[in-house]
This record gives C-alpha cells, structure tokens and sequence, in this order.
C-alpha cells in the first residue's frame, strides 16, 4: 500500500542521514522566518542541523512546505488542522488533506489537539476536529503531533480512547513527569522546546531528568520560545543545537549520543 510504503520511504531516509541536531517542530512558513529562508537553512548546516520538520497548519502551508523542501531535502512536513484555527476548517479541507498523506507529501498529521487557554467557545468543535484528524491519522498509520494547552486530561482521555491505535509526539512538552509516562504507555514521544534552557522550567527540566533518552525528543518551535542565551528574540530551527546541548548536560551524556538516540527514536515514528 501507498502509506506503508511512504513510511518505509521515510525511515530509509533517516536512516542514511548524517548523525546531528534535529528540529522535530518548526514554523518555517512564519514569514519572519520565510523571509530569511536561505538564510535559516545555512545556519541549520552550520550548526550540525541534518533535519526540519516543518509543521503546516493549512492546506496553503502544505503547499508552500512541498515546493520548499524541493530546494531543501533536509526538510520534512506534517500538515494538519491547529485547534486556534479550528473555525476554518471543512469537509473539502479534510479531503486534501488525506490526499497529501496518500500522495506523500506530508509524513505525519499536526499539529493538532487541544487549546483550552484562548477561548473556549470552539471547545467542542475542536474536539470532533482532534477525534477526525486522530482517525485519519489511524487509517493511513501515520504519526500524529500534538498541541496541548490547558487540557491535558482531555488530550489524554481522547488518545486513550484509541486503544494503542495512535502513536506520535506531545509537542513542546511542559506537563508532569506522572503525564509524561502516561502519554508514552499510550505510544508517543516527548518533545523538549527552547523551554528547557529557561533558569525556571522546573517540570520540563524535571521531565528531561526522568524520562528515559529513547522517549524524548527536541524541537525550537520556531519562531517562538527562543532557548537562552537568546531568548526574547527570534527563534529559528538552528537554535535546536542549544535544547540538545542543553539535554546532553542533563543527561550527563556526550552531544553524539543524544543526536543518535533522537534519530533513532524519529524512525520509530515511522516504524
């Protein structure tokens, strides 16, 4: 079939990169960063960054992530509907959608999810749009990444529902440890932002502590959350070298180690 064969593609193409960073989640379509993009991209090579997942929150930034990684190889796209956005979507949305991943052009669904912060009228419009893209993400197996603000056990509930069915990533993770194991029993990743070099992130730092290395992953969330020495300014996937440096002190372990495990760990989402 298409999609198993495109994952296959995917894990063949990781497995041949060159050991460094990887930025597991980046906003490269952010026009403070588009703007720059060649720019972006030198200082990834310079920094010993071998791969960009961008994350597309619109059919048009699919668009624009495919014709992008034509001129640069070391990216990879996930696309799919942010629950801020939710309002926007439709049936015809959905529909394009499921043939960017049935044509290959996206390897994963997200960011998707739930954001209770903002605004809760679209509470349960965001929950049919996360249930919807969860189960295209199970028809087609593929990894799903996850926002997750201020409704963690309504994340977990949903995910739980599916029985093992999911597998994926809980983006920019800054919940307990308690929730953090929870959500890798259920099959996903954790990924650690710019968040964790902040001097006051006690539960991410207490996460990148507990969690065992071949359940974490790193990412920028470029152009926000900008790791120290450079936060407040602008973020960009280079920055991903600082969390995984960051990470390799925690962990007491060599900068090589950690960029192999987290290599390894990607594949997996790909089985």
């Amino acid at each position: 079939m298409i999609y198993s064969i495109h994952s296959s593609l995917s894990s063949v193409l990781v497995s041949k990169m060159k050991i460094g960073w990887m930025d597991t989640h980046a906003h490269v379509m952010d026009a403070s960063l588009l703007l720059q993009i060649d720019d972006v991209i030198k200082r990834c090579i310079e920094n010993d960054v071998v791969s960009v997942t961008l994350i597309c929150m619109s059919i048009e930034e699919i668009e624009l992530g495919i014709r992008l990684q034509s001129k640069y190889p070391m990216l990879e796209l996930f696309g799919g509907f942010h629950p801020v956005d939710i309002t926007n979507d439709s049936i015809e949305n959905y529909q394009k959608l499921e043939e960017f991943i049935i044509n290959g052009k996206i390897v994963g669904i997200g960011e998707i999810g739930l954001d209770f912060y903002w605004d809760k009228q679209y509470r349960d419009a965001q929950i049919v749009a996360f249930r919807r893209q969860c189960e295209l993400a199970i028809k087609h197996d593929v990894p799903i990444n996850i926002h997750m603000r201020d409704a963690t056990q309504e994340v977990y509930d949903i995910i739980s529902s599916y029985k093992g069915q999911l597998r994926g990533v809980m983006h920019c993770y800054s919940g307990s440890v308690e929730m953090a194991k929870a959500f890798i029993k259920q099959g996903f990743l954790i990924s650690l932002g710019g968040i964790l070099t902040f001097k006051n992130a006690k539960s991410v730092i207490e996460v990148a502590e507990e969690i065992d290395l071949e359940h974490l992953l790193i990412e920028t969330d470029s152009p926000y959350l900008t790791p120290h020495p450079y936060r407040g300014k602008l973020n960009e996937p280079s920055y991903v070298a600082l969390v995984g440096e960051k990470l390799a002190s925690i962990k007491n372990m060599e900068h090589f180690t950690i960029q192999t495990q987290m290599q390894k760990n990607y594949k997996r989402l790909f089985k």
